[in-house]
């Protein structure tokens, strides 16, 4: 139980990359579930949660024998080169860990990574990768769930977050861990939340208790918790794209997670020279701000705001 290394990966110019994992497994006969991070350098709420989610594991298992049931482990960090020097991708080529799956240990540097990590998590019984979307878009605290042949969405439920997004994948999801994580029988569930480069406490304390919160109740740690949202499912139906029709200075008034009803201001956009207003835009519809831009700069045709309207 504790830190082990998991592989390291050789390196010409500097020290060699490793890799650790951190391991708890119980006397019990509860499942086995591993947590994957930081895939992405940019990626520092979902490691920040991965770090909480050991500190937590570590300090109750030390006063309780019986505290762990079955297995976990947890993988705070993977591309560590990407954190070192702020960088989203793999910094030697730029290419993304995350989209390597399930990895050729011939291939390419980050497929190579991607093959030995997944050597690694094959076999779980539940497997949850902490991930972002978009850089620079913040988004509510959600589970997406693949809807494919052996996906355990009600499962899901037991994050206890506010939103089970259910998706069917697309062709360049096939590539990402969560995807060959189903295709090799583990029922694999991904965490959003926050933003890109930040760490919301708020939203971090939320994903690290939904995923304690589902470790409790697939009978993998002996912990109560209380119950945070009776979760809704939706679709990408279910979610209102609002794009913007000029570029300049975003100016957001409502931020993710806020409640708003049809006619409610939500941005404006300024010239970023005269500082004119050059749009206005209020709510089409009532809903939730479930994903929202978070760069003070926009581009034409980007979407600012999407908002659940169910």
């Amino acid at each position: 139980m504790g830190k082990e290394l998991l592989f390291e990966f050789p390196s010409p110019s500097r020290d060699s990359l490793k890799v650790y994992g951190y391991r708890f497994r119980g006397n019990g006969n509860g499942p086995s579930v591993a947590v994957v991070a930081g895939l992405r350098g940019d990626e520092l709420i979902q490691l920040y949660v991965a770090s909480q989610l050991v500190r937590f594991l570590e300090e109750r298992s030390k006063n309780d024998p019986y505290f762990i049931k079955g297995e976990v482990l947890v993988v705070p960090a993977v591309n560590t080169y990407g954190f070192n020097i702020d960088r989203r991708y793999w910094p030697l080529d730029n290419t993304d860990i995350s989209r390597m799956f399930p990895g050729y240990d011939r291939g390419e540097t980050t497929q190579r990574i991607a093959a030995y990590l997944f050597e690694k998590l094959k076999g779980f019984d539940y497997g949850i990768k902490l991930t972002s979307g978009i850089k620079s878009v913040a988004y509510i605290p959600h589970v997406k769930v693949f809807e494919m042949e052996n996906s355990d969405i009600q499962s899901a439920y037991s994050f206890g977050l506010r939103y089970i997004h259910r998706i069917e994948p697309k062709p360049y999801d096939t590539v990402s861990l969560t995807y060959n994580w189903h295709i090799w029988n583990t029922k694999a569930y991904s965490i959003y939340g926050g933003k890109t480069g930040e760490i919301d406490f708020e939203y971090a304390r939320f994903m690290k208790n939904g995923i304690i919160r589902f470790l409790s109740k697939k009978g993998v740690i002996n912990y109560r918790i209380h119950e945070l949202y009776c979760p809704t499912e939706i679709t990408d139906s279910s979610l209102y794209n609002i794009k913007t029709t000029e570029a300049g200075i975003f100016h957001p008034f409502r931020s993710v997670g806020d409640v708003v009803v049809k006619g409610d201001i939500l941005f404006t956009i300024e010239d970023p020279i005269s500082g004119e207003e050059k749009l206005r835009v209020s709510s089409p519809v009532d809903g939730v701000i479930f994903q929202a831009h978070g760069f003070p700069m926009i581009y034409q045709g980007t979407s600012a705001f999407r908002i659940v309207t169910v």
